[in-house]
């Protein structure tokens, strides 16, 4: 055994040696683990942002714009643009 080997075998792989003697696919797996109801999702990444957040002032026109949006991102990038028009 190699040094730092654990003893102990990973549920993946013998989820994946079941299988590979005709037992349930990958899919029918995890129908079970969640029909069982053992199974807990992590968030992963960054918290979402509040909304507000997605918002930052233009330096240049002093209008806000949407950080998400590319097309008002574009727009802003330009030198001596005139603030959007959000009424349309």
């Amino acid at each position: 055994m190699m040094p730092g080997k654990s003893k102990t075998p990973n549920p993946i792989h013998e989820r994946i040696r079941r299988k590979a003697r005709g037992g349930p696919s990958l899919s029918e797996a995890v129908k079970e683990v969640l029909a069982r109801g053992d199974y807990t999702g992590k968030p992963h990444g960054a918290p979402d942002l509040a909304e507000e957040e997605h918002f930052v002032r233009c330096p240049m026109c002093g209008q806000a714009f949407d950080m998400r949006s590319f097309a008002e991102v574009m727009h802003h990038t330009e030198p001596g643009h005139k603030p959007l028009d959000l009424d349309s």
